[in-house]
């Protein structure tokens, strides 16, 4: 995908308005378009990095305590 280079390459690349320009030359967009999507993009590596950064290590429950296999709680 087109986007998802020039993404890769500057995440910000929407707010140059040269790289804009060239973008919505090549892709024959209008740049309403351009910028939600570069919205959209930058929203979902926000939620992404989010959802990473709360996940519950395998092994423990949500408080943080320890679960055995059968999926019962182990005796501290």
């Amino acid at each position: 995908n087109i986007l998802e280079k020039f993404y890769e390459e500057d995440p910000n690349a929407c707010a140059d308005k040269v790289k804009r320009d060239q973008m919505c030359k090549e892709l024959e967009i209008d740049y309403h378009r351009l910028k939600v999507w570069f919205q959209n993009r930058r929203r979902k590596d926000k939620v992404r990095s989010q959802e990473e950064s709360t996940t519950i290590p395998s092994g423990l429950d949500f408080f943080g305590s320890p679960v055995s296999s059968s999926g019962k709680l182990e005796p501290n």
